[in-house]
């Protein structure tokens, strides 16, 4: 209102100027109209003021109101967004609150299992030093055991081996001279020749080199006449077309089983070894004629005893067709042949029989002036057939250890004949007869038990 006044008299002086410049003469009046319209532009300023003060006022009131409003509207939110947040503060804190109640608890269960896990620890420690002990003491009481078992095995091999030196030198000291055979497994029989075929295994033993000459017979036969034997048969070299070839070095021949028995005995005792063939009652069997039919008929094999013996069937097969360890030559080949017994030619390297024997020389020949086979043996094919022990019973599929053959039938033979063809030279081929038959072309070669 002061700047509206100070405009009022600023006015009135300036209208007074203007009125006196113009000459105005009636100067009261026109003063008085000055001042008057001066009053009146003064109210219309005053209430134009005012309206606008007003105005002013109003809006302020009304700026003022929505200000208020706005800073309620804020005030309200932010006190949510407060109370909101509180709340969320207030479950963030109870979750940590919650977890560092969680982690004092997994603190307290891995302190109480760690003191578990140390007495288990100790105690573990505590039983594994125990059973180490026991282990220990175990070792060394099983060591100590078998120390002693291996000394004892160690001594026993030591005195086998002296006693198969001895036996060897006994061997050798003797005459015809014997192989040693290791025996083990083999396939017995050949399809088509001898069925069926099946496993036998074989203890070591012996068999001669040579089948028994006529000069051996005579020396054991006399030595036995001396000593309370008899025999059947008295033997002979040669054939009744054929007399004996000089030094009687010709397979004896016209021989039974029995008398092979016999003088198997004989020959046993006059080397200093145990006999072998013995009565139900265990005398020696000193007699191979037919009066003594009784006893030969009932012989008990003693396997044991260390005596000259006939070769088994079983025994006989091997040593033919032995090549090597675990190998052994068909059953269709003659033994140490280099093929079957149809090639003639390698079947004479080895055997005789009528091809290389023709009359009027079919007759046995000298032992020894064949290749031998494998194992050192000569003439186990071919010169004379070879009584073995046992009789000859159908073969069986089942495997067998140290078979020796039934007490019926027929005794076996084996290893074809100067005088029969090649087919019965094969190392699989089996005949048999009476053991009180003899014949120019049967004799029979020695063997021994380990």
């Amino acid at each position: 209102m002061g700047k509206f006044r100070e405009l009022y008299s600023l006015g009135t002086s300036v209208i007074l100027l203007l009125l006196t410049a113009t000459g105005c003469s009636d100067s009261k009046n026109a003063v008085a109209a000055a001042k008057e319209q001066a009053e009146k532009n003064l109210i219309a300023a005053e209430q134009k003021a005012q309206r606008e003060l007003l105005a002013v006022k109003e809006k302020a009131e009304k700026d003022l109101i929505a200000a208020e409003q706005k800073a309620k509207t804020k005030i309200a939110k932010a006190l949510e967004k407060a109370r909101t947040d509180g709340q969320v503060t207030a479950l963030e804190l109870e979750k940590v609150r919650q977890q560092a109640a969680a982690d004092r608890d997994a603190a307290k269960k891995a302190t109480r299992e760690l003191a578990i896990a140390r007495k288990l620890s100790e105690g573990n420690l505590a039983a594994t030093r125990k059973v180490a002990k026991a282990q220990l003491d175990a070792v060394k009481e099983k060591a100590a055991f078998e120390m002693a078992a291996l000394k004892e095995k160690t001594e026993k091999q030591i005195a086998a081996a002296r006693a198969d030196v001895t036996t060897q030198l006994q061997t050798i000291k003797s005459t015809p001279a014997m192989v040693y055979v290791k025996g083990g497994e083999f396939t017995m029989g050949f399809e088509g020749i001898a069925a069926p075929e099946h496993k036998v295994t074989l203890s070591p033993f012996y068999i001669a080199k040579f089948e028994t000459s006529y000069k051996l017979w005579l020396k054991v036969k006399s030595f036995g006449a001396a000593n309370g034997y008899a025999f059947h048969q008295q033997g002979r070299a040669g054939t009744p077309w054929a007399p004996a070839m000089a030094g009687n070095n010709q397979p004896v021949t016209d021989i039974c089983a029995w008398d092979a028995l016999v003088w198997c005995n004989a020959y046993s005792e006059m080397e200093g070894f145990e006999p072998v063939y013995r009565t139900a009652d265990n005398a020696v069997i000193r007699d191979s004629r037919h009066s003594n039919a009784g006893n030969l008929q009932a012989a008990v094999f003693d396997r044991n005893a260390k005596g000259y013996r006939l070769p088994t069937e079983a025994e006989w097969e091997y040593a033919a067709r032995f090549r090597g360890k675990g190998d052994f030559a068909p059953g269709d080949f003659a033994s140490g042949a280099s093929a079957n017994s149809s090639d003639i030619k390698a079947t004479s390297e080895v055997a005789w029989f009528p091809f290389n024997s023709p009359a009027p020389n079919n007759h046995p020949q000298p032992v020894g002036l064949k290749k031998a086979n494998p194992l050192g043996l000569h003439d186990m094919s071919g010169n004379v057939y070879e009584w073995c022990w046992g009789r000859q019973d159908p073969y069986q599929a089942q495997p067998k250890k140290d078979p020796v053959g039934t007490k019926a039938g027929g005794q076996v033979l084996r290893g074809g004949s100067f005088g029969h063809g090649n087919n019965e030279l094969r190392s699989s081929h089996r005949i048999s007869s009476n053991p009180v038959n003899f014949s120019v072309n049967v004799g029979f070669r020695c063997a021994r038990s380990h």
